[in-house]
């Protein structure tokens, strides 16, 4: 990537968005994704993982530091999307809520996704077109491949973009892969997904 236009998106989505590029020895340190090599090399806008809403406060916190928490949930992105020679490494990441923080989805739907009355329906359609906006951006075009997580994700992206982009994959949540092996049976079922077994 040309540092002058990921200083651009750094400038304009630093603070909500972020790089499927983490530290293994601390994940919330971003500061390797500051590294020229880095940008140059990695980063990238042709692959885009989409969440559904911030899980934590981030906005006092340093840039990109969205998806690097240090969370179990973080983690398992990073053991997926942290392997330098695979194509989905150096992502550009965000969320479909970008102005959404909470870690209990079924709220979120509830407060932020729910249409009651025509206010709601308003609020909702300047959420959409601020994350249209976002993509449009980042440069995201139709050979965009858009990683998509969770099925609320799954089923409010093509309503958000007008189905304007065909390359998706979807991973669940990983709330679905629960109890000791969690972590290691998302990661094996992600890995398949995103080669393109099962």
């Amino acid at each position: 990537m040309d540092v002058s236009f990921y200083l651009e998106i750094k400038n304009k989505y630093g603070p909500k968005a972020s790089w499927a590029v983490w530290n293994p020895i601390d994940p919330t340190d971003t500061s390797v994704i500051e590294i020229k090599d880095t940008i140059r090399l990695h980063l990238k806008t042709d692959f885009v993982i989409v969440g559904l809403n911030i899980s934590n406060r981030i906005h006092d916190k340093e840039c990109w530091s969205n998806f690097h928490s240090g969370s179990t949930g973080d983690k398992r992105l990073m053991s997926v999307f942290n392997e330098n020679d695979k194509k989905y490494h150096g992502a550009y990441m965000t969320d479909l809520l970008c102005n959404a923080d909470g870690a209990n989805s079924n709220k979120i739907f509830k407060q932020y996704l729910k249409i009651r009355n025509s206010d709601e329906a308003d609020a909702l359609k300047t959420r959409r077109d601020e994350f249209v906006s976002e993509l449009s951006f980042i440069k995201a075009e139709n050979e965009t491949t858009f990683i998509l997580l969770g099925s609320i994700v799954h089923d409010y992206f093509d309503l958000f973009t007008d189905f304007r982009y065909p390359n998706k994959i979807y991973l669940p949540h990983f709330s679905q892969f629960t109890g000791k092996d969690g972590i290691s049976d998302w990661r094996e079922y992600a890995k398949k997904k995103l080669n393109g077994i099962g």
